[in-house]
């Protein structure tokens, strides 16, 4: 795999993370943020462990794109369309494209209403947050569109993460996900406006001192000191 450049739009936490990654593992990364992000997008890469200076910001969407052969949008779910209609036709002839969101179908919409046809779309989604090491972690494989040989190559790839492969359709993968993850996040933010809403901690409160509440308040906290645009992805594209 020698000369493969990985390129992500998106250097927030989920992006960085596999910046160090796939760095770490000796591809060179092309990574972007919003434009105007781009000197503080600098400054977080020379603050990085960079080994042989391969994480390599970029401008924009349009640099990453059409130099790179993978390419991760890392981008929230409300958001990827209009990221991908604006970065999508810079693609490099017979790339391949995938996208970090929780919620497939809107992210596969927009890869197939503006990606050339020769672009190779195999996405991903790491099934758990920037905080946590990808090793042994599940990673949910979703093959859109894409020779047998892209397809390989998108798995090579992607091993350097050690993450537990999961080959999985986008129709089942948003099921799950909306099953496991969303429905479960609004149960534990409805627990989080109820102690609001009363004027308490829980774990001050008598009535929650079994070790089941402690587990409750635990998911609960977890789920409010991440980002929100996380939880508001799942909500508007579920219905829930």
């Amino acid at each position: 795999m020698d000369g493969i450049e990985i390129g992500i739009i998106g250097a927030g936490d989920m992006g960085l993370l596999y910046a160090r990654k796939f760095s770490g593992a000796g591809f060179k990364v092309n990574i972007c943020d919003r434009p105007e992000e781009f000197e503080n997008l600098k400054q977080k890469i020379s603050q990085m462990s960079n080994p042989n200076n391969l994480i390599c910001p970029l401008e924009d969407g349009y640099a990453v794109s059409r130099r790179s052969d993978y390419i991760i949008y890392s981008v929230e779910a409300y958001n990827i369309s209009a990221v991908v209609k604006l970065y999508g036709k810079a693609t490099k002839m017979g790339a391949i494209v995938g996208g970090q969101t929780s919620v497939k179908r809107p992210e596969i919409e927009a890869f197939n209403k503006y990606l050339y046809d020769d672009v190779n779309i195999v996405s991903i989604h790491s099934l758990h947050g920037p905080r946590s090491d990808t090793k042994g972690q599940t990673l949910a494989v979703i093959r859109v569109r894409a020779s047998d040989e892209k397809f390989q190559l998108a798995i090579n790839i992607l091993k350097c993460l050690e993450s537990e492969m999961l080959f999985i359709g986008a129709e089942e993968h948003d099921k799950i996900t909306a099953n496991t993850q969303a429905a479960t996040h609004i149960c534990y933010l409805s627990l989080g406006t109820a102690w609001k809403s009363q004027g308490y901690y829980p774990w001050e409160n008598p009535m929650f001192s079994h070790n089941i509440d402690n587990v409750k308040i635990s998911i609960a906290l977890h789920i409010y000191g991440s980002k929100s645009h996380v939880y508001s992805g799942k909500v508007l594209f579920y219905n829930i």
